[in-house]
């Protein structure tokens, strides 16, 4: 078993690919999928088509499940078992009796990830209002979304991805981050979240009292109250 892995640690939305050496745009574009699992131990598994203004899922499974560590078991119409194998904190691996899949917190390759000097670190921490939360999904219920940093209008930088799951039970939001540049503090992170989220949190009728972030790969969470 993985040494003090939680079961919430496989929380969040992750790309269901077939484990092959496909390209990662041809892989999500032909036979991608996407994985739902929600602290409730509840589901869904998203069949994902591309549209001209974006990428539509259509689900095609829902249920509930179970993740000790070692094993991931969906429950479903059928019901799949898949032994668990982490490669990193953004791409797990799952293997079944006659078929393997792996799990991706978001649509990047281990090249996506950046190293930011120092000056550009501070222009993000100075500039953290202009880190937007955008998404390829036309339905944004169980999306995953991109943070792009975006100084001036003809700059853009990818720094990180992220999916939510709200526990409406305790009017909280988890957000689950996985950094894609480098050597940015979680106190930057949260100051970012917590204006990029702003407009999810006003409109989410659950009525949002606290968010908790969670930065993959490092083990680091973070509560905050938004109830003000």
């Amino acid at each position: 078993m993985h040494d003090n892995l939680l079961p919430e640690a496989i929380r969040g939305s992750w790309y269901m690919l077939a484990d092959d050496n496909k390209p990662l745009a041809e892989a999500i574009e032909k036979k991608g999928q996407l994985l739902a699992l929600r602290l409730t131990g509840k589901f869904s598994l998203y069949d994902l088509t591309q549209e001209d203004a974006g990428t539509a899922k259509v689900e095609k499974d829902e249920g509930d499940y179970t993740f000790d560590g070692d094993f991931l078991i969906l429950r479903g119409r059928n019901t799949e078992t898949y032994r668990v194998r982490i490669t990193s904190a953004w791409q797990w691996n799952l293997e079944a009796k006659k078929k393997k899949r792996k799990l991706l917190r978001g649509n990047f390759l281990p090249s996506d990830f950046i190293e930011l000097d120092a000056e550009e670190i501070l222009e993000i921490e100075t500039l953290a209002h202009r880190v937007k939360a955008e998404s390829a999904f036309l339905d944004k219920d169980d999306a995953i979304f991109d943070l792009v940093f975006s100084p001036t209008d003809d700059r853009r930088l990818r720094i990180g991805c992220f999916s939510v799951d709200m526990d409406e039970k305790n009017h909280e939001l988890w957000i689950g981050l996985t950094p894609i540049a480098t050597h940015i503090g979680a106190d930057t992170w949260q100051k970012i979240v917590t204006q990029a989220c702003a407009m999810m949190v006003r409109l989410n009728p659950a009525k949002i009292q606290r968010v908790l972030l969670e930065i993959q790969g490092q083990n680091v969470m973070r509560e905050f109250d938004v109830s003000k």
